[in-house]
């Protein structure tokens, strides 16, 4: 089963996110602060993906990330700080598909010079550095992008 880790000061949002991950099937462990979060990892407590809000009190989302690493099956993943904000925006959601648009947005707000293409190659990125795990980010044809944590890779 896949281990989530959920890391927000805010409680009810703790609890909406690991009630909706609980039912999809997902194992969810819970942390208050980045502090706490860190305890449980260093405790064994390896979980498969965090989403971690970056607004926390204390040790911040962005530097218990270490400027945007991710690690998969303990292997850790140097990604750009878009590439870090896209996996997760699509992590907010799994299954969820996010139109290219919807990303745009929510990743660079608005700017207008930034196309839509920006986002597939911004995406190649992140599926060349997952390697094998690469079908974790999938593609809605003509529409844009989920990540699919149940897909057997």
């Amino acid at each position: 089963m896949i281990k989530i880790l959920v890391v927000d000061d805010e409680a009810d949002i703790r609890e909406i996110l690991s009630f909706n991950l609980s039912a999809a099937g997902y194992q969810v462990i819970e942390a208050d602060s980045g502090e706490a979060a860190m305890l449980l990892i260093q405790q064994g407590e390896a979980p498969d993906l965090i989403l971690l809000d970056v607004m926390l009190p204390g040790i911040s989302g962005f530097k218990l990330t270490a400027g945007g690493s991710v690690a998969i099956d303990g292997q850790e993943l140097a990604l750009s700080r878009k590439e870090f904000e896209i996996l997760l925006l699509l992590a907010s959601e799994p299954g969820r598909s996010f139109s290219r648009n919807e990303i745009l947005q929510q990743v660079w707000g608005a700017v207008p010079y930034v196309l839509e293409r920006t986002v597939d190659v911004h995406i190649a990125r992140i599926r060349a550095k997952l390697g094998e795990k690469r079908a974790l980010v999938q593609n809605r044809q003509g529409f844009g992008y989920s990540l699919e944590l149940d897909r057997e890779v």
